[in-house]
């Protein structure tokens, strides 16, 4: 038996893995399968039955959570991935993994010390006779908290 149930938390994230942090996905608007290459330069989409002469990554994050009560991993796809990435697209980090290694380190730090309200759909599911919980992000807003801080000349000491 499947049961969905969603949750909301407020937090910031603690770790984005690096590895397999995208998959190359055929490039038709309507379509996020993964395409495989056809070894003539060309990719492969098996749900579109077509070759293409290109590719588009889709991102795929792996994440760790982090509040006072614990951490959880949670993955997070497309426009939801690229919320965390500061909208950097997969593309663009993969010719950064292959051209400048300082810009996409960078790229997986442009969360650090920004709080997001996210929204988790945790299902649970049965594979190879275990019974696991998947929690996949649905939606996530930035959480712009005001200035705490109070300058000498607005009456602070």
């Amino acid at each position: 038996e499947t049961i969905v149930k969603y949750v909301e938390i407020t937090t910031g994230v603690e770790f984005i893995k690096r590895e397999s942090a995208w998959y190359p996905a055929c490039p038709k608007n309507d379509c996020n399968t993964k395409v495989i290459p056809d070894g003539q330069g060309g990719y492969r989409c098996e749900k579109c039955d077509q070759t293409h002469s290109s590719k588009t990554n889709r991102y795929v994050l792996q994440a760790t959570l982090q509040d006072d009560t614990g951490s959880t991993w949670v993955t997070a796809f497309g426009d939801q991935a690229l919320l965390l990435m500061d909208g950097l697209s997969a593309d663009a980090l993969e010719r950064f993994q292959n051209e400048d290694l300082d810009k996409f380190d960078h790229a997986f730090q442009a969360t650090q010390g920004k709080k997001f309200k996210f929204t988790i759909r945790l299902k649970s599911e049965e594979y190879q006779e275990q019974k696991r919980v998947r929690p996949i992000v649905v939606k996530i807003e930035e959480i712009h908290e005001p200035d705490t801080a109070v300058s000498a000349a607005e009456g602070g000491v």
